[in-house]
């Protein structure tokens, strides 16, 4: 990347209508240049009597395309931000206030698609915010006040199917969380209480049969928690207590539904192996 220098320039000259002489001492405004390495311009800033960026303010690529145009109010940006990319499609574009992000912003990609829409208060995401891949299918939508997603939000893939979708409260997901295979399926279905899994939680495979089951309290597994093969067949039975933690017989099955091995805990410890098993007398 070259260098950039910049020049101050605190006194001009200004003639009068006749072209005749100078005007001394007159309060025009300030302005900074600074040149890229190859000598074209970079930057032409306006300032204020203190010396503070004031006004419009411009940047430029080296290879001369429009970079940015800042509007600035006493040294902090404030009105209309516009950027762009050096093939001169725009990169961004929006509205600040007394230096925070305030209103609609967007932003581009270099072949002039949109990547990102959505609206700020006070320097943090407030309302609406939409992404969009890059063949220019819709990403996401999400929710937002004050910076935390709030309400529902919803995901796609790029050709344009679901992904998910959950609803969100403060930050935190809060109420129905569904994801979907690639094929439509559902994959998962988990309901939340602000952030944990709380109920039933079940997860299937592409193509719908189920794979594993189970309850759950604040982020806690409780009781038996059930998976089955792709096939349908059981594939294994385990049980948790009060506390989440392993209790009781774990029993696991092979893909026809036989019992491979069973293992016994207590309290969230492994008291008894398979191999610990009493055989039969022969």
């Amino acid at each position: 990347m070259s260098k950039n220098k910049k020049i101050a320039v605190p006194e001009m000259k200004y003639w009068d209508k006749e072209q005749t002489k100078p005007k001394e001492n007159l309060n025009f405004p300030k302005f900074e240049v600074g040149v890229h390495k190859n000598g074209s311009l970079q930057r032409l800033e306006n300032l204020n009597a203190d010396g503070k960026s004031h006004g419009l303010s411009t940047n430029w690529h080296e290879n001369g395309q429009k970079q940015y145009e800042e509007n600035y109010k006493d040294g902090e940006q404030h009105g209309l931000q516009t950027g762009w990319h050096d093939n001169g499609q725009k990169k961004f574009e929006g509205n600040k206030v007394n230096g925070k992000w305030h209103g609609l912003y967007a932003w581009w990609r270099e072949n002039g698609q949109k990547e990102f829409e959505g609206n700020y208060k006070n320097d943090k995401e407030h309302g609406l915010s939409t992404v969009w891949h890059e063949n220019g299918q819709k990403k996401s939508e999400t929710n937002l006040v004050d910076g935390k997603k709030h309400g529902l939000s919803t995901n796609w893939r790029e050709d344009g199917s679901k992904q998910h979708e959950e609803t969100w409260v403060n930050g935190k997901v809060n109420g129905i969380f569904i994801s979907f295979h690639e094929n439509g399926n559902k994959e998962h279905e988990a309901y939340h209480v602000s952030g944990q899994e709380h109920g039933m939680i079940t997860n299937w495979y592409p193509n719908g049969q189920k794979a594993n089951e189970g309850d759950f309290k604040y982020g806690l597994r409780l009781g038996l928690y059930t998976a089955w093969h792709p096939n349908g067949e059981k594939k294994s039975e385990r049980n948790f207590n009060n506390d989440g933690k392993p209790q009781g017989e774990w029993n696991y099955y092979d893909k026809d539904g036989k019992l491979e091995k069973t293992e016994t805990y207590k309290y969230g410890k492994l008291v008894k192996k398979p191999e610990e098993e009493i055989q039969p007398a022969i």
